[in-house]
């Protein structure tokens, strides 16, 4: 009988410890308009086995049928470098865009995630990792 107070004591630690991992694994993050481009969204960064991270970005204000670029960067202000490329892809007529993609980096690696013109890279939002 004096085993289960040990075991409920056990399974309430985990419990906690499991609650604690979940809430990183999963992180939203708002992208800030930059040089008055109007360009707004969120992108969600998703833990993945073996230090991976999935990216899923939903986009709109962006130019019409142009064509975009994300990175990320090892920075809070998508500045350090030219950044790591993530995925290009094209504005609907609607001016909105949704993207996917999988990195070999960690959640904590990721400190912003930029979008830029793919014509000369001008930064139009910038979404800062926490």
């Amino acid at each position: 009988m004096r085993n289960i107070p040990v075991v409920s004591a056990f399974l309430a630690a985990f419990l906690v410890a499991a609650v604690a991992l979940a809430a990183n694994d999963k992180v939203v993050i708002s992208f800030v308009s930059q040089q008055s481009s109007g360009v707004k969204g969120d992108v969600t960064l998703e833990s993945l086995p073996q230090g991976q991270t999935m990216i899923h970005a939903r986009l709109a204000g962006l130019d019409p049928n142009v064509d975009y670029v994300s990175r990320y960067f090892t920075d809070g202000t998508c500045s350090s470098g030219s950044g790591t490329e993530i995925a290009a892809y094209k504005a609907n007529p609607m001016g909105k865009a949704v993207f996917s993609a999988r990195v070999g980096k960690s959640i904590g690696d990721l400190k912003s995630i930029s979008v830029q013109l793919k014509s000369d890279l001008s930064l139009k939002a910038c979404a800062s990792n926490p």
